[in-house]
């Protein structure tokens, strides 16, 4: 009797450790900071940051960098068709995450050059 009251014990401390462990080995959520550079024209920015999901969800951080890798470079052609409906043909977007800063860091580059401005045409008489 003594040994299985010993057995049922220590299956469940077993038990216990078990979900202990497994809940400290759930993935941390990373709190990250996000900026948009390179952008002097206020409304510029403030469009960008409008249709940026990274910059929309920093109250809602990923479960790991990997997933915040991802979200950094799904912003990338997001930011570049908005700056293309904009007349930026030309502009450069990138990101850079620093993962030793608290909350981690992720930088925007946009390099929005001049915007393509169309000039009227002389009309014609035919």
């Amino acid at each position: 009797m003594k040994i299985a009251a010993s057995l049922c014990l220590l299956s469940v401390f077993a038990l216990v450790l078990l979900l202990v462990i497994g809940l400290t080995a759930r993935a941390v959520d990373v709190a990250y900071k996000a900026e948009i550079t390179g952008v002097t024209d206020d409304e510029l920015r403030d469009t960008l940051a409008a249709v940026s999901r990274l910059v929309a969800e920093t109250e809602r951080p990923p479960p790991s960098l990997e997933a915040l890798k991802r979200r950094a470079e799904d912003d990338l052609p997001r930011l570049k068709e908005a700056l293309d409906s904009l007349g930026y043909y030309g502009a450069s977007v990138s990101y850079a995450i620093d993962s030793g800063a608290s909350p981690v860091r992720v930088t925007l580059r946009v390099e929005p050059g001049e915007p393509y401005r169309l000039r009227g045409l002389p009309y014609h008489r035919r």
